[in-house]
């Protein structure tokens, strides 16, 4: 994502299509909203605690009614070409800086709204960016505008927030505008650097990109803490920490060549297989671990199993994702068809499980 940068005595902004410019002239065509970030960022410096306990943070989307909505990666505190979340997990990628927090297709045509997670002034917005995985358009098309439809607010204490992959069309508040936490922003999307609907939420102290989980102090992964989260906000099922989960499961008619998500889009069975040559049974996991073992099953009308993998985890993964399937012929009959799926852990038993079901003429 682009940054706010600060160089010696020269302050310079960029903004979110990463051109700079420079304060005279930000002064001179947006003098409201640039007062009132400094005026911010004063208040900030003078009346309050340089502690992450000056700043508290509500939930930064609206998930009521939603099918899904969780975080899929966190904040990397790991510096080698590996990763780490909060907790030492593997919910995160290499140099991640944010909070992704992912939501189906479903929810994300019905619209889940993005708020403001603290009272600010909105200093940057951009919106128009085309929407889709970006497997399928490819990096080239968003250079320059990874963070895709987005909005920046800028709050006391030196803390500025940014919402990232929101839906085109829908940000709903303007440069300089003071928003209050809870304040829609937008809605989420798929704009920008993205292969899912997400909101990607990141906080910066004075420039420095911070974890909201782990506040303003440093050690890494699995040290003290001064959440900037409220209290309500960090115990809500929306930011709940969960080591491993189902995100996909389901059947198609072909070996998915994608991942499950955009399948899911773009070739899902949803409950019937018409007549299919092949009948696939696929799933896609969040946070499995080295040594979880996978175990797949697409069993027939009469109970029969027509078709089994089991294979073991070789490393920790934000996401992975597995199928197995059967191809017409002998043994294949009309009837009610099952997908079972169970992702077992060692002292743990089943982490994840599901079973899916499909009408076959």
């Amino acid at each position: 994502m682009m940054r706010d940068r600060q160089n010696g005595l020269t302050v310079s902004f960029q903004d979110l299509n990463g051109y700079d410019f420079n304060v005279p002239a930000l002064l001179e065509a947006h003098p409201v909203t640039m007062l009132m970030s400094v005026m911010l960022a004063l208040a900030g410096l003078f009346f309050l605690p340089a502690s992450a306990r000056a700043f508290s943070m509500e939930l930064p989307v609206n998930c009521t009614g939603a099918e899904f909505c969780a975080p899929q990666n966190y904040f990397d505190h790991d510096p080698s070409p590996a990763y780490a979340d909060y907790v030492c997990g593997p919910l995160s990628y290499d140099t991640h800086t944010g909070t992704d927090i992912r939501i189906s297709y479903a929810d994300m045509e019905r619209g889940v709204a993005v708020l403001a997670v603290a009272d600010g002034v909105v200093r940057a917005v951009r919106d128009g960016e085309a929407e889709g995985e970006i497997s399928l358009r490819g990096k080239a098309s968003v250079t320059g505008r990874g963070a895709g439809n987005a909005v920046v607010v800028v709050h006391g204490g030196g803390f500025e927030t940014q919402y990232s992959h929101l839906k085109r069309g829908s940000v709903a508040v303007r440069s300089g505008q003071h928003v209050k936490a809870g304040h829609v922003l937008g809605l989420v999307g798929l704009s920008g650097i993205t292969e899912f609907p997400h909101l990607e939420i990141s906080v910066r102290h004075q420039d420095r990109p911070v974890d909201p989980y782990m506040g303003l102090v440093s050690g890494g992964c699995g040290g003290p803490r001064e959440v900037l989260w409220s209290r309500a906000a960090l115990h809500s099922p929306v930011l709940t920490y969960r080591a491993s989960g189902l995100l996909e499961a389901g059947f198609f008619n072909a070996p998915p060549k994608d991942p499950i998500a955009l399948l899911r889009r773009h070739g899902w069975i949803e409950g019937r297989a018409g007549d299919p040559d092949v009948l696939v049974f696929g799933v896609q996991v969040f946070g499995p671990r080295s040594g979880d073992v996978w175990t797949l099953r697409v069993v027939g009308p009469d109970g029969q199993i027509l078709a089994e993998s089991r294979t073991t985890q070789d490393r920790h993964q934000a996401q992975a994702m597995r199928y197995v399937g059967k191809k017409r012929g002998k043994g294949w009959q009309p009837g009610f068809y099952r997908g079972e799926f169970r992702l077992t852990r060692e002292g743990a038993g089943d982490v994840v499980s599901v079973v899916r079901g499909i009408e076959v003429p």
